[in-house]
């Protein structure tokens, strides 16, 4: 879903496997950097700027400036 093109040879491709993983929400976040010595002022942006934990592959979020999309 990125669109970087990767491609694996069908040997790699036979020994992979998926899983997905959910992103942490704001709140998620900021608990877990206040317990590992996360700056304040990071934590402070983070919640202000909770839309930047959104997913790029959720579809309300196209207009959002804080996450990358695939072109």
């Amino acid at each position: 879903t990125d669109g970087v093109n990767d491609i694996m040879k069908a040997h790699t491709r036979n020994r992979v496997t998926v899983m997905g993983v959910r992103k942490p929400t704001s709140d998620e976040w900021r608990e877990w950097g206040a317990q590992n010595d996360i700056a304040p002022e990071v934590l402070a942006w983070a919640k202000q700027f909770s839309q930047a934990f959104a997913s790029y592959l959720d579809p309300s979020q196209v207009d959002n400036p804080y996450i990358c999309r695939a072109p």
